[in-house]
């Protein structure tokens, strides 16, 4: 995944583009001296992972089966995953 960083400025002046290439997967960090931490601009798709992945990881049974799982090489979707998750409850 490809980073851009921009100050402020050029930001603005380049938002539209920004944002139609964050949708395609081009990931920009924003710095400026006003603000107090950098941001950064996501699809919101690549959001949405990124947070579906810090809810696997915070729950440590599913940490567990993505190790089993990974240590006898097979691979599943999230949705079989979580299927396998239901029926363990």
């Amino acid at each position: 995944m490809k980073k851009t960083t921009y100050n402020a400025s050029q930001a603005r002046e380049h938002f539209y583009s920004i944002l139609k290439d964050a949708a395609i997967g081009q990931v920009y960090e924003v710095n400026s001296r006003e603000m107090i931490e950098p941001v950064v601009i996501v699809s919101r798709s690549e959001y949405d992972s990124w947070q579906e992945t810090l809810d696997l990881l915070a729950s440590p049974k599913e940490v567990v089966e993505l190790r089993e799982a990974l240590r006898e090489k097979e691979t599943m979707t999230h949705d079989l995953l979580l299927t396998a998750l239901e029926e363990d409850r």
